[in-house]
């Protein structure tokens, strides 16, 4: 008896790509309409006819990807339509702060482009022959290159020059490895570290301390009996939907030098103000309460997706309650585990809030 299995479709394309050519159509039909700069001005068709060499060689650009895609050839296609995109950026580069700025007709034109050359290559079997996935991960693609990684890289390739804008990467070496950031005097019997090694104390710590909060949430919840798992569920919530520095700012109204709890403990009990919570013991707590929920809401997802079958199983042959979790539970949790730590980890290094309330 023999089963049929279903092929995978192939995408297999026509003699001529009219969607692809009507969005190269677009294109040409933006750039000889819509004003190419932010300020108005003429459109990048007329630029053309004055004799601008970057427009012209654009526009011809352009109409060669709508021959190409009208008749069928999807590599001169791709080829004419990154053309097409790579050198209106250069044109721009080129120009400097007092060239031509972009403005609705060059992203309308260029965001035309962009998708016929994501269609054609999808045509010629990339991502599976899926225009539309091709169009949507290209276009993507090209956003974070324009407006994240070119931002990010130029910030980052300016500590390579100094102020007279000469290339000088030793004065880069020199900030990277410098004593402020890699000094481990406080792991020494000293008082300072540098601002890496406290990073890297402070996110072990709020990785380790977010995880087994969040551990033990979850199974007061998950195997504890579900009398309060809605209530607590929505106040796991409520600490990722505020911003951090609201937590940070709480604990100082709380636990400040003039704080209500600071002096209610001061008249009471006569304990002294203090600034305890201004350093290492202030951000760990603030991160605590800002990230245990995310840990809180991994592990216990881990925890729904066990078989409570191996459980039962292991008190079936009379083991005891530590012995089940810490050796079937807790094994089962391992990866939850590491991926709670790991994300309370990061995201401790990528909080600016809390330090800069609680540490400066």
């Amino acid at each position: 008896m023999s089963t049929a299995v279903a092929a995978s479709p192939v995408f297999v394309p026509a003699a001529r790509d009219r969607a692809t050519a009507w969005v190269a159509a677009g294109a040409l039909g933006a750039l000889a309409v819509v004003p190419w700069g932010l300020e108005g001005g003429a459109p990048a068709l007329l630029l053309a006819l004055r004799g601008g060499i970057s427009a012209s060689v654009l526009v011809a650009l352009t109409l060669a990807a709508l021959v190409s895609a009208w008749r069928g050839n999807d590599r001169a296609t791709a080829a004419s339509s990154g053309l097409a995109v790579v050198w209106a950026f250069a044109a721009g580069f080129a120009a400097g702060p007092r060239g031509a700025s972009l403005g609705i007709g060059a992203a309308m034109a260029l965001l035309a482009l962009t998708a016929c050359f994501a269609r054609a290559i999808a045509r010629r079997g990339a991502f599976k022959g899926d225009p539309t996935v091709a169009t949507i991960v290209v276009v993507i693609a090209t956003l974070l290159a324009i407006f994240i990684f070119f931002p990010v890289g130029k910030v980052l390739s300016a500590a390579l020059f100094d102020e007279r804008g000469a290339f000088a990467p030793g004065l880069a070496a020199a900030r990277l490895f410098a004593s402020d950031i890699w000094e481990i005097q406080c792991l020494t019997g000293g008082v300072h570290c540098g601002v890496a090694i406290n990073s890297a104390i402070l996110a072990t710590l709020v990785g380790l301390l977010s995880t087994f909060v969040g551990l033990v949430l979850a199974l007061v919840v998950q195997r504890g009996g579900r009398r309060y798992a809605a209530v607590t569920k929505v106040m796991s919530i409520l600490p990722i939907v505020t911003p951090p520095f609201v937590i940070a700012l709480a604990l100082v109204v709380l636990f400040g030098r003039t704080g209500i709890a600071t002096t209610l403990l001061n008249d009471w009990f006569a304990i002294p103000r203090s600034r305890w919570l201004y350093g290492l013991p202030g951000v760990t707590l603030a991160q605590l309460l800002t990230f245990s929920p995310i840990a809180f809401l991994l592990l216990h997802g881990a925890l729904a997706a066990i078989s409570p079958a191996l459980e039962e199983a292991a008190q079936t042959l009379r083991a005891s309650r530590w012995r089940i979790f810490r050796t079937v539970t807790l094994p089962l949790l391992r990866p939850a585990l590491a991926n709670a730590f790991l994300l309370g980890f990061v995201e401790s290094l990528a909080d600016f809030g809390n330090p800069i309330v609680l540490a400066g």
